[in-house]
Formats: C-alpha cells, structure tokens, sequence
C-alpha cells in the first residue's frame, strides 16, 4: 500500500526528529548522514528489536509529556492515566536507536529500534544477542501483560 503525502511528510518529519537527537553522538562515535538515516528508518519496523513492542503500545504504556516535560495527569481526577512512569525525561513510549555493538558508530547494520527499558537494561554491559535472548521474551510477556491490565506496576 502506498502511502500518501501527508503520511510521507509525518514520517521525514518523525525521521529529522530522531536524527536530531542523535546528531551529537554522532559526531562522538561516527555514523549516518540524514539521507542515509531516512533510508535506514523507513526500512524498519517500528517495535522494539529486543521484545518486540510496538510503538504504539508503547505510547500507551508511558505517560505523554508536556512541554515542561512534566507527566499529564488526568486533571479532573488529579489520577495518573499511564503504567510505567519515570523521571528520567528520554523514557517515554517513543523508541530509541540503539548500537548493537556500543564499541561502534551509528551505522545502518549497528541500529535497532529499542524500547526505554530494554535499551535501559541491555545499557552496554549485556550484548545484543544475549540480551535478546534472555530478557527480550521476558521483557515482552510484562509489558503484554501490562497493556492487558493483567498486573499493575504502581509504585
């Protein structure tokens, strides 16, 4: 299915958003120009590499965020309307690009998409392959079982 322009201009515009971010750690470990980024980005999937959430799982499990970075709350409640919370300002339900290999660049065969808490745990102690295959399941069966309101996560 094709898509149409309005979607192309949301996925450049979504792409020059995650390129953004990167930029500095670019210039520090080397990688991607924008061009070759885009190529990258509209060829993945948009799930975490790891478990295998969606995106748009994800963004209904973290709080949206607003413009002092603030988690919204439902105000006639005063009640949170998420299941994960953090302080930490870059965990939300948006993925993130992760090196598979954290000793290299930013380059199209070392990007995934990964999770906060995925990307949070692997951090660069656990490499990718082992992490995929010890925790990616686990990770996968809490987060379902979260979305499903199968079990809470309140502190």
């Amino acid at each position: 299915m094709e898509k149409n322009q309005d979607e192309i201009n949301n996925e450049i515009r979504d792409a020059k958003r995650r390129y953004s971010s990167l930029k500095s750690r670019i210039k520090k470990n080397g990688g991607f120009e924008f061009k070759e980024f885009y190529e990258w980005y509209k060829e993945q999937e948009k799930s975490c590499y790891y478990c295998g959430t969606t995106e748009e799982v994800l963004k209904e499990l973290f709080p949206k965020k607003d413009e002092d970075n603030q988690q919204n709350t439902d105000k006639t409640q005063n009640v949170k309307t998420h299941k994960i919370e953090s302080k930490k300002p870059s965990f939300t339900g948006t993925l993130h690009i992760d090196r598979l290999n954290p000793n290299l660049g930013y380059e199209p065969n070392n990007c995934v998409f990964a999770c906060a808490l995925c990307n949070n745990a692997k951090s660069d102690m656990i490499n990718a392959e082992n992490f995929k295959k010890y925790f990616g399941e686990k990770m996968s069966e809490f987060l379902t079982a979260l979305h499903n309101d199968k079990i809470t996560n309140i502190h």
